[in-house]
Formats: structure tokens, sequence, C-alpha cells
């Protein structure tokens, strides 16, 4: 619904990460975009700012598949 998830040490101890779907042209998620770093360097503030930029990273690779966003 938001367009992203926030994995915080879900799968790697001390590891922070954010992903969001790549889409194909018949709009199925087909990838991934994911940028992750050591948790203590990943605050808050900086969530916000990789959110905005992977999600619009993530709807400019699906526009280039053929989908429609």
């Amino acid at each position: 619904k938001r367009g992203y998830a926030v994995s915080d040490q879900e799968i790697y101890q001390g590891v922070k990460a954010v992903a969001a779907p790549i889409f194909d042209s018949r709009g199925k998620i087909t990838a991934s975009i994911c940028v992750a770093g050591p948790r203590e360097r990943v605050t808050p503030k900086k969530v916000t700012l990789i959110v905005s930029q992977i999600k619009e990273a993530a709807r400019n690779i699906s526009n280039k598949l053929g989908a429609n966003l």
C-alpha cells in the first residue's frame, strides 16, 4: 500500500534496509530495488530520504519496462 518496505534487522543483525517494487508492463511485480546499510547509519531521517529516492527509482525503472504507473 505504501509502495515500499523497511526491514530493521529482520534478516541480518545490525542491518536496516528500504525496498520498493518494480512492475512490468502487465502490472505485475517483477523485481525490486533495495538500499541497505548498518542500522546505526540508517536513521529515521535517512529512511525518509531513501524512501522518496527509492520509490522514484523504482517508478522510473517500471516505466521503462512498460508499466503504466
